[in-house]
């Protein structure tokens, strides 16, 4: 049976030119009992742009006999350093993973500003008047400056870029946190932290002071299922061309909810450049929950004819499914976070019509006669 992992920091910010001591523990439970899950492996796996001498990469750690607090905790010291940076801690057991982010960030810089979050505190009818956030420009504004928006386990991703006049463009930024993230995991009951990290080429950074922000009274579920699964595993949760040309599938893990009432699987596609169309929500699959679910699980495919993984630039890529039942609530699964980037090269395709018109008539294998494209990889 498949296992839900939670993992928490403390604290999870500090001012980045102080040093401070930083507990990490991750909890396992069994996704049908709710039991604490017994010597189960958890990998930590510690990202950052700064260099942070006293974090190793990966530390793995098992569940205790008890199982009561997941793995012990995984303590460690961080020295005070030049510049903010933002520490991810990603927690992660066969199949499913979770993720903290720790802030050390600039005392004194702009924050986030939330709509309808009069105190810190969302309600229903707040959220019903839509939640957004703007993030402000933090450094002085060039090309290819990264930003990253953080609520909670939550992060989006742009670049700055330049328009057709050489105006820069991408901030300020506004996210709109109740239409581009999936509710659940964003506006169910509970504390996020909200904040942003700005960063240049030359490795000038700024992390927002992170505002706390409470949920109550939503009408939004809490992620109660076990995330979904991509495979091939050797994937690492990445699919490019290449592998969505070769039907990468999802398999949502076999838990004991999964019995009756209809699935349903989305994806939040979210692109990087802020002079994309917009974020990208397509339903991969939906249908009657089968009947041995609950010991199987449900293989959902995703072929390279159906499209649904293709014309994806350069994104942040979120899975995640719903089990609906007839007069019970809705439930929701924890999120599969990928990369995808399913558009091929432009100047690939330019270069490969130049050859074409210069040979016309003559046969290149793999794409049929004269202009008669395919464009599948190969």
């Amino acid at each position: 049976m498949a296992n839900i992992i939670t993992v928490i920091a403390t604290p999870n910010r500090y001012p980045y030119n102080t040093a401070t001591s930083v507990a990490v523990v991750a909890t396992v439970v069994d996704a049908s009992t709710g039991a604490p899950a017994q010597g189960v492996p958890v990998t930590f796996t510690f990202t950052s742009a700064a260099p942070l001498n006293n974090i190793p990469p990966t530390v793995t750690e098992d569940t205790g006999p008890s199982g009561s607090t997941g793995p012990t905790a995984v303590e460690f010291n961080i020295a005070a350093t030049p510049v903010s940076y933002v520490l991810q801690v990603r927690a992660t057991i066969d199949g499913s993973s979770a993720v903290v982010y720790v802030a050390a960030y600039n005392p004194g810089s702009a924050q986030v500003y939330v709509s309808n979050a009069g105190d810190n505190i969302i309600d229903q009818y707040d959220i019903n008047d839509k939640i957004q956030a703007l993030v402000p420009a933090a450094i002085s504004l060039a090309p290819f400056q990264t930003y990253t928006f953080y609520w909670g386990g939550q992060a989006r991703e742009r670049l700055t870029t330049t328009n057709a006049g050489g105006q820069v463009i991408g901030v300020p930024w506004v996210v709109d946190v109740t239409e581009d993230f999936p509710r659940s995991s964003v506006l169910s009951d509970g504390n996020y932290e909200v904040f942003y990290e700005a960063r240049d080429p030359s490795g000038n950074s700024v992390v927002s002071t992170p505002r706390t922000i409470t949920v109550q009274g939503s009408d939004a579920s809490p992620a109660t299922l076990a995330a979904p699964q991509l495979l091939p595993a050797n994937l690492n949760n990445r699919i490019n061309l290449l592998a969505a040309y070769y039907n990468p599938s999802l398999l949502i893990p076999p838990q004991a909810a999964l019995t009756g009432g209809t699935y349903e699987v989305t994806l939040v596609a979210t692109s990087r450049s802020p002079v994309a169309p917009g974020t990208i929500t397509r339903v991969i699959a939906t249908g009657p929950v089968p009947v041995n679910a609950a010991t199987a699980g449900i293989p959902v495919p995703m072929t390279y004819l159906s499209g649904v993984l293709l014309n994806i630039d350069d994104s942040t890529g979120d899975f995640y499914y719903t089990i609906s039942r007839p007069g019970l609530p809705i439930l929701t699964s924890l999120h599969l976070i990928t990369e995808i980037d399913t558009v091929a090269p432009t100047a690939a395709i330019e270069d490969e019509d130049e050859d074409e018109d210069e040979d016309e008539g003559h046969h290149h294998p793999g794409h049929g006669h004269g202009h008669g494209h395919d464009h599948r990889p190969h």
